[in-house]
């Protein structure tokens, strides 16, 4: 009515001998009360349309390029692991200075044990949780959830990095590459997909373009050739040759948030222990735990292995278990090689809890 109305005092204005700027100012002022107007009319004509409700807003524009990244429960943000081979834990103690330098600066784990012998069955524990093919170092490729699933399941990137592999994913060996210390080309998921190794399971050459460009992933795998790793030198060269990778590492600014772990395939002799049924004899076997958090904690009693290793990363990125061995019941993380701050504030997953629970509880076992 009151829009009619308007329209009539409108039309009479127009009509009427106006000067021209008492029309500008009527057409000013009806133009005011015109268009809330027809926005009322629209907005009505909506909710009838959506049968008497007020439209929805328009949802927001996602940043297709931006993506959460992975949730980090504790301070430590890559791990990297590396093996050398064959040598008891009392002849590295001995005999390679720099190795047991580190042993007294961080967190030694003084009864480690490889799962069994030869080589191959201890690098798939530590990415499997599986103990296979003991007694055997023959390449078979193995259909197998592992740690790289377990790892891109949750957001976090892993790479191996083998010393003098001809191509990614190489099965064969060479004069000082070999197979059976790479136990991601075992890996049925990993070795049938070139993609998938073309980018994570690379030559040794990558590391150092990696670490140039501050592009490290949050798993590292490290396979030195047999050569570096000891196996056709001596221990005391692996561990020349670790000091020579290692020591300029640790001056990087990722270091703040970084656990290295160096540990044995194997010792010589069938040392071990049982574990909830389960025989370990492959050897009592050097550990260290290099990290910020690490530094100090001194030499650990408790027995561990390869499986424990295994939790321990698992631990470290918040991704619990997934096979038969990598329990963190009968094979739990080494909570006692880091000190780490309390949280500011409880997670309400429980996380941030279990980690400082765990630490403490691991620490007053000793």
């Amino acid at each position: 009515m009151y829009f009619l109305a308007g329209l009539e005092v409108f039309d009479a204005a127009m009509n009427e001998k106006l000067s021209a700027r008492r029309r500008r100012t009527i057409v000013v002022v009806f133009a005011a009360i015109l268009l809330p107007l027809l926005g009322m009319v629209s907005v009505s004509a909506a909710m009838h349309s959506n049968g008497g409700s007020a439209p929805a807003p328009s949802p927001p524009i996602n940043n297709p390029t931006t993506s959460p990244g992975p949730l980090f429960p504790t301070p430590i943000h890559h791990v990297i692991a590396i093996l050398l081979e064959n040598t008891e834990a009392d002849s590295v103690l001995a005999g390679a200075p720099y190795e047991a330098q580190l042993a007294q600066q961080y967190a030694y784990l003084n009864h480690s044990y490889a799962v069994c012998h030869p080589s191959e069955p201890n690098y798939l524990a530590l990415i499997t949780g599986l103990q296979t093919q003991c007694q055997t170092d023959n390449y078979a490729v193995l259909d197998q959830y592992n740690l790289a699933d377990q790892l891109e399941s949750q957001g976090f990137s892993w790479k191996e990095y083998a010393e003098s592999m001809p191509a990614p994913c190489y099965t064969q060996d060479t004069s000082l590459y070999a197979v059976r210390h790479n136990p991601f080309v075992f890996m049925q998921d990993v070795v049938d997909n070139q993609s998938r190794c073309d980018s994570h399971v690379v030559n040794f050459t990558q590391w150092g373009k990696d670490v140039a460009s501050g592009s490290i992933p949050n798993f590292a795998f490290i396979t030195p050739n047999i050569n570096d790793d000891g196996h056709n030198t001596q221990f005391s060269y692996a561990d020349a040759w670790l000091k020579s990778w290692l020591a300029p590492l640790m001056t990087k600014s990722w270091f703040a948030s970084t656990a290295v772990i160096v540990t044995y395939d194997e010792g010589l002799t069938d040392a071990g222990y049982t574990q909830d049924g389960i025989p370990l004899w492959g050897g009592n076997i050097y550990t260290v735990i290099i990290s910020p958090f690490s530094q100090g904690i001194g030499w650990i009693q408790s027995n561990v292995s390869h499986f424990n290793i295994l939790t321990t990363i698992e631990w470290l990125f918040g991704l619990g278990s997934f096979s038969t061995y990598d329990d963190f019941t009968g094979f739990p993380p080494v909570y006692a090689a880091f000190h780490f701050p309390p949280p500011a504030s409880a997670s309400p997953s429980g996380t941030a809890r279990a980690v400082g629970a765990g630490a403490s509880t691991a620490r007053g076992e000793e």
